[in-house]
């Protein structure tokens, strides 16, 4: 186990989420037929040893299912593959075998993986699973109420909801229900497609067992978030449009969170609702090549304790009323600009 652990790229330490590797740094386009440097240098060996035994499969299915994260960076996906029917055959994987829900330890989301989902392929799915974990009584509440949340996002300001894609949002709000090990979620968003609501999350707490953790609350042990604009450098993204939920889950169980690192790049405006103090695990907060009001930063920081932040980075860009955004890929994290970049390492105590 020692020895595959170490083929095993993020066991083996050589891609932790840090500045200098963050989840959105740069890579090239893969040619038509060319696998990501994830499949090649990890998956397809795992695979080759995960079918010579049924010894070697038992070893290899714990790293394999170690991350999910197809389109990592700006690679996509190869031509020769789709991503039709992926984060439903990977959901329906981890509800069916806990014990792979728990070596999930690293997600990123492309935005062509939410795209690829249906509505009608969502709510199968979500039925069928949650029914599966439950009574047809509570299975059939529990669904109710969890696309309740949707649909209310639905029925809001009429110009946003109705251009909304939300089923893929959906089905990546069970799938992370069901990780209770997850440990670094990152995320590519795009402008039309909605997040998942904390109502929704909360929802889904009690369908997956937990073996060890603690709690029953979903995003437990995240230790970081990664939020990116999927844009070509000239749209920035909403932090509560995206992933308001989310930091609403986090901050409802401080007292049993691990949040400890929060990256966020192309930021326009926060506008999340939690309280002041509500990320007090907090250590490392980086906001990049992003434009917030001092309302939102103070807003924002207010949320960290200050005796337990250890390093903050914010680099402005220019605001879109004076020039478009520059022409920069917008996976060059933490790359500073000569001028806007402020960066402070905090000392402790």
């Amino acid at each position: 186990m020692g020895i595959l652990s170490h083929i095993c790229l993020q066991d083996a330490g050589q891609h932790d989420d840090n500045p200098s590797d963050g989840c959105f740094q740069g890579s090239r386009q893969l040619k038509p037929d060319q696998l990501s440097w994830h499949c090649a240098n990890q998956l397809v060996t795992l695979r080759s040893l995960s079918l010579v035994s049924k010894r070697f499969c038992r070893l290899a299915q714990p790293l394999l299912y170690h991350d999910f994260i197809i389109g990592h960076s700006n690679s996509g996906c190869p031509k020769s593959l789709s991503w039709v029917g992926r984060l439903e055959r990977f959901t329906r994987t981890v509800a069916a075998r806990p014990d792979l829900a728990s070596a999930v330890k690293r997600v990123h989301v492309h935005p062509d993986l939410l795209r690829a989902v249906t509505e009608g392929q969502a709510r199968a799915t979500i039925e069928e699973l949650v029914g599966a974990a439950a009574t047809p009584e509570a299975a059939s509440t529990i669904v109710a109420d969890y696309l309740n949340h949707f649909d209310v996002v639905r029925t809001g300001p009429p110009q946003r909801a109705a251009s909304l894609r939300l089923a893929g949002s959906e089905l990546l709000g069970l799938l992370l229900s069901l990780l209770p090990n997850l440990d670094s979620l990152s995320m590519q968003v795009v402008p039309l497609q909605g997040g998942i609501p904390a109502g929704a999350l909360a929802t889904l707490a009690d369908i997956a067992p937990r073996p060890g953790s603690g709690t029953s609350a979903p995003l437990a042990r995240l230790r970081t978030l990664n939020i990116c604009s999927h844009s070509t450098g000239r749209m920035m993204f909403s932090l509560n449009n995206h992933a308001g939920g989310i930091f609403e889950t986090l901050a409802a169980n401080v007292d049993e969170g691990r949040l400890t690192t929060l990256n966020l790049h192309m930021c326009s405006r926060t506008g999340v609702r939690i309280a002041e103090g509500s990320l007090r695990h907090l250590k490392k907060l980086r906001i990049t090549r992003s434009r917030l009001s001092a309302a939102d930063l103070a807003s924002l920081l207010a949320c960290c304790a200050a005796p337990g932040l250890e390093e903050f980075v914010y680099e402005a860009t220019r605001p879109k009323t004076e020039c478009e955004f520059p022409k920069i890929s917008p996976f060059d994290h933490f790359i500073a600009s000569p001028t806007n970049f402020l960066h402070f390492f905090l000392a402790p105590g």
